[in-house]
């Protein structure tokens, strides 16, 4: 049973939704406050945590960056929401401070919970990869540590987005395999429904972080996406 900690003011626009998915086998916990909700994701080790902005504009900023930079809690996904449609501010500042997505109210309950079961299941794919050689991968000047989630080229930093580091440690696992845009949305968005384009502008994203120092990540036409082996260029 998945366990989320939902961090909201009473009588907050998520209330609702949180009643449907605990009827729906999600187990849900409440914290009225940031101070709260840090001590119970302390405690509880909950697999998401939902938290509405709002509360405390400020504080709320502080909790992303104070849970994302404590070690305990820096894998456990953080889904922000908003009920300002229009918070383009907000969601730009979530989401560099380390939230993993960002919603604004009100939305559906398939929507929330295909968001969910997507970023646990990205949080469950990345605590594999932490069990497989220390969580270490290298192809050619990359170098991808699943444990911290960071990722560099030539010892250059790597600024990605959660799902930019699961397409690349996709690539670099199975370095010089092609992988086709079906292959990529299943491994990168696992259940959530996506437009297959999407796969184009992440690795257009990606191959462009990666730069010309680091291994080619090809285009193969007609099939899909390579990131190139370098003991093949040798």
């Amino acid at each position: 049973m998945n366990h989320l900690l939902v961090i909201a003011g009473l009588g907050s626009d998520v209330d609702p939704l949180c009643q449907e998915l605990s009827g729906e086998g999600f187990r849900i916990t409440h914290a009225f406050g940031v101070e709260e909700g840090m001590l119970l994701a302390l405690t509880k080790k909950p697999d998401l945590v939902l938290l509405d902005v709002l509360i405390s504009r400020k504080k709320g900023w502080a909790f992303i960056e104070q849970f994302k930079k404590e070690p305990r809690t820096s894998r456990i996904p953080i889904i922000a929401f908003s009920r300002d449609s229009d918070d383009l501010d907000g969601r730009i500042r979530a989401l560099a401070l380390g939230a993993n997505d960002f919603l604004s109210t009100p939305f559906n309950t398939e929507e929330l919970k295909k968001r969910v079961s997507t970023e646990i299941a990205l949080r469950e794919l990345s605590e594999e990869e932490s069990g497989q050689q220390n969580g270490k991968l290298l192809c050619g000047a990359i170098k991808v540590d699943a444990t911290t989630l960071s990722a560099s080229v030539n010892g250059r930093p790597l600024s990605l987005s959660p799902r930019e580091f699961r397409m690349l440690i996709t690539f670099v696992k199975s370095a010089g395999r092609v992988f086709s845009r079906d292959e990529l949305l299943q491994s990168v968005w696992g259940p959530e429904e996506v437009d297959k384009r999407s796969v184009d502008t992440y690795v257009y994203r990606l191959r462009g972080k990666i730069g010309k120092k680091g291994p080619p990540l090809r285009t193969v036409r007609g099939q899909g996406y390579q990131l190139v082996d370098s003991r093949e260029r040798a």
